[in-house]
């Protein structure tokens, strides 16, 4: 009741934390931008000043991490309430924040700082991403690696262990899985601790499947007690499968649909905290708006002869290729059909014995031109969402020093200072992200008019991409426009996301 807030708490932060601070094992699948890294704080600390427990570890995607430590710690605003450290001043002596770093892991200096924070005698807080806790002893260093000295840290110190953006463990085969939750009845690093948290704002925007391991973490026997004694018994109960032959004579099952998603968001319920922004905040609704444009002959006939292609190969192993193009597969041709509506299609090229990417560019491309056409009606910031490289490339030739990029090709430091440029507005008007490397832990909301250039069919990318400008204090709607190629692999991806979206309201309630 006394608990020292940085900031104002909203009323549902407040809620969970006075109702459930000493619950042990809980699911915070709150929207994106209901505040779950404050809540995972205020939850931790307060464990701590009860003598509950001297450790907080925290596991998410790269970068998210060193937010944890960041929001932590950061100087505070003298005119903003709600810009604040969300750990109290007053404690930041008593505490030791410490970021892993997989880079530096085989340097002594690190070795040295994660050897004092596991002596240390104050509370600790350690981050590390989940590409970090797979990490197996250096055979050069000498060091244990990042999974084991995560697992010495639960283990042996007495810990909250908390995984933000829990949907990274997706498959129960998967290695972060295995080191998280265990497999094939050994446990992972989750059963150390004396109390869990999950934190996710989209848990099953891929299907039902993806919820097993992530409750798993907070229970390895929460299935097992509700009746489903493996993973093959869970997806069979919530999934009418059809087996089918291919053409070699090999069988595999195809997901014709899904099953008593009621009944699974019943299970879910008593056990989780399911908000949405709409719940708990006065934010204005979202706008959707679609730009539509013809291919032009030349990319028609290079798509319909891969589509004729796809289909025959298709055919031929009993699949639908409709759920193929709509799926996120490595298929080859499938990727190029939706490049061609972009303008380009890529083909690899032996040279000298080695095979080299080139590209063919197609004279005209009608879905650059569209957007340029919308994007210099816009007098406000924008962001640009872009799937493929060569779409960021196209769009920074067209609108030159008015564009800065956000993408997997752009260093790291570079990203940042043209993160930070755009949102000061001291230049550039234009972001141009890649949805893969910016869809989580930002806050972009300064763009009334947000452009999907080329979508992905990951429905958890589309929603937290959406919610990096919608979220916070606003006082305008957002609208997002998407690019749409007639009668192509556009309509059929955003056809698929709206699918997607009614399986996942359903199993989370938020259609009720």
């Amino acid at each position: 009741m006394n608990y020292p807030h940085t900031m104002p708490p909203f009323d549902h932060q407040d809620v969970e934390q006075k109702d459930h601070w000493n619950t042990p094992n809980r699911a915070i699948f709150w929207e994106q931008g209901l505040g779950k890294m404050k809540a995972g704080y205020d939850w931790a600390l307060t464990l701590w000043q009860a003598g509950k427990i001297d450790t907080l570890v925290v596991v998410s995607p790269n970068g998210v991490h060193l937010e944890w430590i960041k929001e932590a710690i950061k100087e505070p605003s003298k005119t903003n309430p709600y810009d604040q450290p969300l750990v109290p001043p007053m404690w930041h002596d008593q505490i030791d924040f410490v970021a892993y770093d997989t880079k530096k892991a085989g340097t002594k200096w690190h070795q040295q700082k994660m050897k004092e924070a596991f002596y240390s005698k104050k509370f600790v807080v350690l981050s590390m991403s989940y590409d970090a806790v797979k990490t197996e002893k250096s055979k050069t260093s000498g060091w244990i690696g990042g999974k084991l000295f995560c697992a010495k840290m639960v283990r042996d110190r007495r810990t909250a262990f908390l995984i933000d953006e829990a949907a990274e463990i997706q498959t129960p085969g998967t290695k972060i899985t295995k080191t998280l939750v265990g497999h094939g009845g050994r446990g992972g690093i989750s059963r150390f601790a004396l109390y869990r948290r999950i934190m996710e704002g989209t848990p099953v925007d891929e299907g039902p499947f993806n919820v097993y391991p992530q409750m798993q973490f907070l229970d390895p026997d929460f299935w097992r007690d509700r009746g489903f004694a493996s993973f093959q018994s869970f997806k069979t109960y919530f999934g009418i499968w059809k087996d089918v032959e291919r053409n070699d004579g090999r069988h595999f099952p195809m997901l014709l649909r899904y099953q008593n998603l009621e009944e699974l968001h019943d299970i879910l319920k008593p056990h989780s905290s399911r908000l949405l922004k709409r719940d708990c905040l006065d934010l204005p609704e979202k706008q959707y708006t679609q730009h539509r444009f013809d291919m032009s002959k030349e990319q028609w006939d290079a798509y319909e002869k891969i589509r004729d292609d796809l289909m025959i190969e298709t055919q031929a192993d009993g699949a639908d290729i409709e759920s193929l193009i709509t799926a996120e597969l490595p298929i080859v041709n499938i990727l190029k059909l939706y490049q061609i509506t972009a303008g380009y299609l890529p083909f690899m090229e032996d040279e000298n014995g080695e095979a080299v990417q080139k590209v063919v560019t197609f004279k005209e491309n009608p879905r650059l031109e569209t957007a340029l056409a919308q994007l210099n009606k816009q007098t406000h910031p924008v962001l640009i969402w872009c799937r493929f490289t060569r779409d960021l490339e196209l769009l920074q030739d067209a609108l030159g020093d008015r564009l800065v990029r956000y993408d997997g090709k752009t260093d790291q430091d570079v990203r940042e200072e043209n993160k930070r440029r755009w949102l000061a507005q001291t230049g550039p008007q234009f972001l141009a992200a890649q949805t893969q490397a910016m869809y989580r832990g930002h806050t972009l909301n300064i763009a009334p008019y947000v452009l999907y250039y080329t979508n992905d069919s990951r429905l958890r990318l589309r929603r937290q991409s959406e919610d990096r400008t919608h979220r916070g204090k606003m006082d305008f709607s957002v609208l997002y426009g998407d690019m749409m190629a007639t009668d192509t692999v556009d309509e059929k991806r955003v056809r698929k996301l709206r699918e997607k979206l009614q399986v996942a309201e359903t199993i989370m309630g938020d259609n009720r």
